[in-house]
């Protein structure tokens, strides 16, 4: 279900909502994700595929594709590009890529190979694939539900595995979130941790969070990295909301004064 939020004049609360949902133009409840493109259209990934609103009214990111094209599926991520391309992340199919340049529309789709069967890849059969980054060179970084994280080269199609295993995260492989904060800063947001990867070496570093004091290990699984000032951000867990400080290598809970020491190694 999408909402947007428009001025009127109010006295008290300037805006109103309005809605849309399975009953006049999306085939979902369910919202997953939301992007503005360059054109100004949002395209909204749902979990029976990629919808795109021209201002007035939704219709399928593909209405124009070939009928006998497979549905896009559950649609967790969406991306553009400088090439005004639509990249998105499908649980079911891959790396979708949509191309608005053609004249016909059409879908391809990339698989990233089990992580395991590097350096000779095979074919996954379930990719579920669910968060996209591109980095500062232009690199496209895929992370998986299970299979671990990835790049893709957007021009040659192929992937590379990019180990992301830390000891202290339950779940290494099931990648909840990716943001790109400068060139050498990529923060990967795993089941029960958080680590740092450089693109531009993919040196890797692993963040330990313990209570104050060194005491008890915390995991939070980071679902969402913002900025909010320099080095500093705001982490969305599943154990609440935090603030992370790279300067002074703390994290402390937004609605208590408690900090939590953080181990780099």
């Amino acid at each position: 279900m999408l909402f947007t939020v428009q001025p009127v004049c109010a006295q008290y609360f300037p805006y109103t909502f309005q809605t849309w949902d399975a009953n006049n133009g999306l085939s979902s409840n369910y919202c997953n994700t939301i992007l503005q493109g360059a054109n100004g259209y949002l395209y909204v990934g749902t979990n029976n595929g990629l919808y795109v609103f021209n201002g007035s009214n939704f219709k399928n990111a593909t209405h124009q594709a070939a009928s006998e094209l497979i549905s896009e599926g559950n649609v967790e991520d969406v991306l553009t590009d400088v090439y005004n391309r639509i990249w998105f992340a499908s649980i079911e199919h891959g790396v979708g890529l949509i191309n608005l340049n053609e004249r016909k529309i059409s879908i391809q789709y990339f698989v990233p190979p089990p992580a395991d069967s590097f350096p000779n890849p095979q074919i996954l059969n379930n990719s579920r694939v669910s968060k996209l980054c591109f980095d500062s060179k232009g690199n496209l970084w895929v992370g998986t539900r299970g299979n671990g994280l990835f790049t893709l080269d957007t021009l040659t199609k192929k992937f590379m595995y990019v180990p992301v295993e830390n000891s202290t995260a339950t779940y290494n492989k099931h990648i909840r979130s990716l943001f790109l904060y400068k060139p050498d800063t990529l923060f990967v947001g795993l089941i029960n941790g958080l680590s740092i990867i450089n693109p531009l070496n993919n040196n890797i570093t692993h963040l330990t969070m313990h209570l104050a004091g060194g005491g008890e290990l915390i995991r939070p699984t980071v679902r969402k990295v913002l900025p909010w000032a320099a080095d500093s951000f705001m982490l969305a867990t599943d154990r609440g909301t935090y603030w992370l400080s790279l300067h002074n290598q703390t994290l402390g809970n937004i609605y208590s004064d408690s900090i939590r020491k953080i181990n780099f190694r």
